[in-house]
């Protein structure tokens, strides 16, 4: 985060503040946006590593008579099910690395959804929109633009 702050731009601030602009509305509107992509894959990679992480969980189950099973993670059942000593469930460990893989492409897609530029979007719908009157009116003249 703090490299991407030292790279906003201070002329953009300082244009923001000549045209009166207060702290508020500087942040919202200049300095947000900036941070949004990198705020997007600490996002990302924070909930990918929460959601596999293994070290932790699995050290806390070394000995299993002090930890319920609620505290493990998919990981450590992935783990468990592979290096089961009696009978390995090789088919149940990776079902359920797929299922992780599944969970983090939605939430994945879910995040990116949500910071999404909704300012792009309307942008790229109004340059449709005018790509296809403009198709309309050559349209009318049999084709030929005067």
């Amino acid at each position: 985060y703090i490299s991407a702050l030292s790279g906003v731009s201070s002329e953009q601030v300082e244009a923001a503040e000549i045209d009166g602009a207060n702290a508020t509305q500087t942040f919202w509107r200049i300095t947000f946006p900036l941070l949004k992509t990198i705020m997007v894959y600490t996002l990302l990679t924070s909930m990918i590593g929460g959601l596999q992480m293994f070290d932790i969980p699995f050290l806390y189950h070394k000995d299993p008579e002090k930890v319920s099973d609620d505290l493990k993670t998919v990981a450590v059942y992935i783990y468990e099910y592979f290096h089961d000593v009696t009978s390995p469930k090789m088919g149940y460990a990776g079902a359920a690395s797929v299922i992780l893989f599944i969970i983090t492409l939605i939430l994945g897609c879910i995040a990116f959804y949500i910071t999404r530029d909704k300012d792009e979007i309307a942008k790229k719908k109004q340059r449709k929109k005018n790509a296809q009157q403009a198709k309309r009116q050559n349209k009318q003249f049999g084709g030929l633009s005067i």
